[in-house]
């Protein structure tokens, strides 16, 4: 399901840079660029990544790490797997070896 913003930003810009329908309603005489009357300008307006931005970097960069670990989990397992399974029959032999020599 795709991140939404709260319905307090929903006179934000959208992400072609232009103003929503639902700022533009209500201002009338405020030019087309500048923010609606009563709000104070926020980082979005000037060259910053919006929160929907900064959400969705955060998001995909947690989601990266996590693949990360779940790979290196995976291979760590792996390598455990094949390391005790070498390590049952070195000593199948030993023992073999030891029946061997008292027999």
């Amino acid at each position: 399901m795709p991140y939404r913003l709260p319905v307090s930003f929903s006179g934000e810009e959208d992400e072609e840079g232009e103003k929503s329908d639902k700022a533009d309603k209500g201002g009338g005489a405020a030019p087309q660029n500048s923010p609606p009357m009563g709000r104070a300008i926020s980082s979005h307006h000037v060259g910053h990544p919006s929160y929907h931005q900064q959400y969705m970097e955060q998001f995909q960069s947690i989601h990266t790490r996590l693949d990360t670990y779940h790979q290196d989990l995976a291979n760590l397992t792996q390598s455990y797997s094949s390391f005790t399974t070498q390590h049952a029959r070195d000593q199948e032999r030993q023992r073999n070896h030891v029946e061997d020599f008292w027999a």
